[in-house]
């Protein structure tokens, strides 16, 4: 493999470490954040900081499934969003669980993607996914073995911006309170998820304070 003139290999690795410090930080945040124990406990969740076009940057080595999720799930929801030439505004997220179009191994596994930027730049999207608490349907937390039909796993959720301005919309927040059995945990779920992303955003201006916009672009675009 032959590089391009001038490309500096340890500087590449140095902001490499840089972007898997933040997914670490931001599982941290995760669990320090959950009230669930699938989180704290189990830690069958991932961090992710995906690119512009939804390709991994760093990841945090947990339940690495997860990451596979990450990648087909924010290509969706980019997909989905130039599809509808919607813009994309800081504090706005969406939501995926979706298996068949959004990468999710079932409904069970909810995932929050988020926009991140750098001086009102779009540089990327965080990802974190966990399997959460209950999604309702016929059985608790997407596991319903008795299931005739995809319906019956619970809901189901294609890319979907139910967080506005940095909050979830009160009106999805009632709908969902709704239909799973347990709406404080699984709004907490979305929450901690939503403070992950948060520390993903805050990190990375970090880096590319540290190393450089041109640099960060460089290794990373």
């Amino acid at each position: 493999m032959t590089l391009a003139a001038g490309y500096d290999r340890v500087a590449a690795e140095i902001v490499r470490r840089g972007l898997v410090n933040l997914t670490n930080e931001m599982a941290l945040a995760l669990i320090n954040t959950s009230g669930s124990p699938v989180v704290f406990e189990v830690k069958d969740f991932c961090t992710c900081l995906l690119d512009v076009e939804g390709e991994h940057l760093s990841y945090s080595a947990y339940a690495l499934l997860h990451a596979g999720s990450a990648r087909v799930g924010t290509k969706a929801t980019v997909a989905q969003i130039r599809a509808e030439a919607e813009v994309i505004r800081p504090g706005d997220a969406w939501i995926t669980n979706d298996p068949f179009h959004a990468g999710s191994a079932h409904q069970g596994d909810i995932a929050v993607i988020t926009p991140v930027f750098y001086r009102e730049r779009h540089l990327g999207w965080c990802y974190t996914s966990m399997h959460v608490t209950d999604v309702g349907g016929g059985g608790v937390s997407g596991y319903a073995p008795a299931a005739r039909v995809v319906y019956d796993e619970g809901l189901l959720f294609p890319p979907t911006k139910v967080i506005r301005d940095g909050r979830i919309d009160p009106e999805w927040e009632r709908f969902l309170r709704v239909n799973v059995r347990m709406p404080n945990l699984v709004i907490s779920d979305i929450r901690s998820m939503m403070a992950a992303n948060n520390v993903g955003q805050q990190k990375l201006v970090e880096v590319v304070e540290r190393y450089g916009l041109e640099r960060f672009l460089e290794y990373c675009a």
